[in-house]
């Protein structure tokens, strides 16, 4: 199965379109192009780099229950995060070196991510500012919190 997207968003004289695109500005600095734009999160009132995010168009494929994702210039993604846009929302995912997408928790530099190992239309998304499936809460960076958990009752 072949699946082609364009991020969602469209740059059309540098203005961005989409979903989600009134949460998000063109960042003052860095490559703006008709498949790729740098852009920055309107609440961070601040042009970070830790705050921006590059969206490329790209192609995701499967193959069996593993996916990869191919770039509009046909570099495949491996071994990095990839924000990207898939069945109207868009969402950060991680590549291993073999280019498949990761699932579950995943290791990074001493933090722990969550990546939904569930095929539901949202298999791979880093979890964000929520709790996990096994009770466990991250952050809005995707970040484990270290001795939260959810409250049994």
């Amino acid at each position: 199965m072949v699946i082609k997207v364009l991020v969602g968003y469209t740059i059309s004289g540098l203005t961005l379109t989409g979903a989600d695109a009134g949460n998000y500005t063109l960042a003052a600095s860095g490559s703006q192009t008709e498949t790729q734009a740098n852009i920055r999160s309107k609440s961070s009132g601040s042009d970070d780099s830790d705050d921006s995010r590059i969206l490329t168009g790209g192609t995701w494929h499967q193959f069996g229950e593993n996916w990869t994702y191919t770039f509009a210039n046909g570099r495949e993604a491996r071994s990095e995060w990839v924000y990207a846009f898939y069945l109207n929302r868009t969402d950060w995912y991680r590549f291993g070196a073999d280019g498949i997408m990761l699932t579950g928790w995943y290791e990074e530099n001493g933090k722990r991510y969550y990546l939904n190992p569930v095929s539901d239309g949202t298999k791979g998304r880093m979890y964000r500012n929520e709790q996990t499936p096994d009770g466990y809460f991250v952050g809005e960076d995707g970040v484990w919190v270290r001795g939260c958990r959810k409250m049994e009752g």
